[in-house]
């Protein structure tokens, strides 16, 4: 489905000509994105995906420190999109990895 797509700083890592390789596979963020506190900015399309952001790396949970991005609701327009960054949760800015997975 073309409307699935995970963007991380506006940069395409799953669809939009990414590919599905990041698809249920654990990813780190940049090092860039990590060092700096305002970032990143992610951003999920589609209804079909959903990605969960970690603060620690290797995609483990730590207690409350996750958070899922994407909608997940087949009722929502296709072309939908959820967007989360560190101006929503300052947290957010230390976050270390990211799971992309269907819904």
């Amino acid at each position: 489905d073309i409307n699935q797509k995970v963007y991380i700083e506006n940069s395409p890592v799953l669809g939009d000509g990414a590919g599905e390789g990041a698809l249920n596979n654990c990813q780190s963020f940049a090092d860039a994105h990590v060092a700096n506190p305002a970032a990143p900015t992610v951003k999920v399309c589609g209804t079909g995906i959903k990605a969960t952001f970690f603060l620690r790396g290797r995609c483990e949970g730590y207690y409350e420190h996750q958070k899922t991005v994407g909608s997940c609701n087949k009722g929502a327009a296709s072309e939908s999109c959820e967007s989360w960054s560190p101006a929503n949760d300052a947290k957010f800015g230390a976050y270390q990895s990211y799971l992309i997975e269907q819904c």
